[in-house]
């Protein structure tokens, strides 16, 4: 738990992790799942979108960074 991060907080976004990989029936790269983390941060804050929304996002931000992952040949897991 970072200094940042709450409890709940945390669980939210092991929550969001564990649905996207379910989703996708891999385990996902750490480095995508942070590429993901920082794109979702970003989006919330250019659309000034409320921060209990970041897991809800998470979850389709980490699949569609896995894809894009796969489709440009970075990642072999997730192709």
């Amino acid at each position: 738990m970072t200094k940042t991060q709450s409890r709940p907080e945390l669980d939210r976004r092991s929550a969001a992790i564990a649905r996207a990989e379910s989703r996708l029936t891999i385990r996902v790269p750490d480095d995508v799942i942070e590429a993901a983390e920082k794109l979702t941060a970003h989006k919330i804050e250019v659309k000034g979108l409320p921060a209990d929304y970041f897991p809800l996002l998470l979850e389709d931000e980490i699949v569609d960074a896995c894809i894009r992952a796969a489709i440009n040949g970075r990642c072999a897991k997730c192709a």
